[in-house]
């Protein structure tokens, strides 16, 4: 199984054990994890993620595409542009890729600056977690200078007022 919640733990662990160590192997491995989970749950059609990939069924598992997790993959992704050096002949792929899953939760965002539970479904309720979890990844793409500051702004402050 490829589960998109895996990134948030393995992704922040890999870039610390690369900047402690020195070891750019640890550096490749997060590289290779973001672009597999990219290639595996990201929908070509609208960006978002889906929540998890059955390899024995060659399928993915859902159809929807669930607020926290996607929170998880973009905050992921945020922390490794951050890291990665400036030059890297990689970087704008997996700036492209980031910038694509933006943009589609950013359409998707609730008046009230919040995310639903199910990012997709307006009628599921909106979800402080998921919220908060996009609100930070939005951030630092916006301090990366790879975003437009209105949506995150808009997501903090919808995820404090509630």
């Amino acid at each position: 199984m490829v589960w998109d919640d895996t990134l948030i733990d393995v992704i922040p662990f890999l870039i610390e054990m690369w900047q402690s160590s020195g070891e750019t192997r640890y550096l490749e491995e997060a590289v290779k994890q973001v672009q597999l989970h990219a290639a595996h749950l990201q929908d070509p059609a609208t960006g978002l993620y889906h929540h998890a990939w059955s390899e024995p069924a060659n399928a993915l598992s859902g159809p929807f595409f669930w607020g926290r997790g996607n929170g998880w993959v973009l905050l992921s992704q945020a922390k490794l542009l951050a890291a990665l050096p400036a030059d890297d002949t990689r970087r704008p792929a997996l700036a492209a890729a980031f910038q694509r899953q933006a943009a589609a939760l950013v359409e998707r965002q609730a008046a009230n600056g919040m995310w639903h539970t199910v990012v997709s479904r307006s009628d599921f309720y909106v979800e402080t977690s998921a919220t908060a979890l996009i609100a930070a990844g939005l951030a630092s793409g916006v301090a990366q200078g790879l975003l437009d500051a209105t949506a995150a702004r808009a997501a903090a402050d919808g995820a404090v007022a509630v």
